[in-house]
């Protein structure tokens, strides 16, 4: 069971008379607990996230903040606890994160991390930034040092969660 997490996968077939999507999913190894590819129902389908800065994620990576860990091919959700130091780099830093759906901890850098995401087909994607959920055009206008999203419609159901 794969709860809080989203995969990249491929939209193979549009919907069939049931109403389900066939995808296949990228980045697939044998053993995993999912097929390559499956028919899955459209609500567990969305476009990719828009691609944040480092800049704009250390606005967002604050305690208890909620964040999505790239790990094992998917991202899954986890909440900020804290930093501990890098190891190897003693004046790096990284960051603690736990998954409360698994009760697992983690110390990761800050490139395995983004942004919690929510995506509505009709207000497009939103964000969590400082216990306040926001629209993420309407956060992105609030940074100076924000880069344009890079996002093309072409890939536009390249996403799945359990």
């Amino acid at each position: 069971d794969l709860r809080g997490s989203w995969y990249g996968a491929s939209v193979l077939e549009s919907p069939t008379s049931g109403g389900r999507v066939r995808v296949r999913y990228d980045g697939w190894t044998a053993g995993w607990k999912v097929p390559e590819e499956e028919e899955v129902i459209p609500t567990r389908l969305r476009p990719p996230p828009p691609k944040v800065a480092p800049a704009e994620l250390k606005s967002l990576a604050l305690v208890g903040s909620p964040l999505e860990l790239s790990h094992e091919c998917g991202w899954w959700d986890v909440v900020v606890e804290g930093t501990a130091p890098d190891p190897r780099h003693p004046s790096r830093t990284h960051l603690r994160v736990v998954s409360l759906e698994y009760d697992a901890h983690q110390t990761v850098s800050a490139s395995k991390l983004r942004p919690r995401w929510s995506y509505d087909p009709a207000r497009g994607w939103s964000l969590s930034a400082g216990g306040t959920i926001y629209a993420f055009d309407e956060w992105r206008r609030e940074r100076a040092s924000a880069q344009p999203s890079r996002n093309s419609g072409s890939d536009a159901a390249r996403f799945w969660s359990l």
